[in-house]
């Protein structure tokens, strides 16, 4: 499930805002990932959630259920 070239093209994305974040005092920032169960489980997003925080850096995932959250992410934390 999810979309491999797309969810290494988000893990670049959050590499690349941290090397920004450490290199700037930025700003506060909303980084909203629309449709986020279609990414499939990227463990690059589940390491960054809290330091995103940490860095001002405010989180909005978007889907239609929070089953469609519980079916990627909990079988991963098992």
């Amino acid at each position: 499930m999810g979309n491999p070239s797309l969810n290494h093209r988000y893990r670049k994305g959050f590499y690349s805002l941290f090397k920004t974040l450490q290199q700037n005092q930025s700003d506060p920032i909303l980084l909203a990932l629309d449709e986020f169960p279609r990414l499939g489980y990227m463990p690059a997003f589940t390491d960054a959630i809290s330091t995103l925080r940490s860095r001002n850096v405010s989180v909005m995932i978007l889907l239609q259920s929070l089953a469609q959250l519980d079916k990627i992410y909990q079988r991963k934390r098992t």
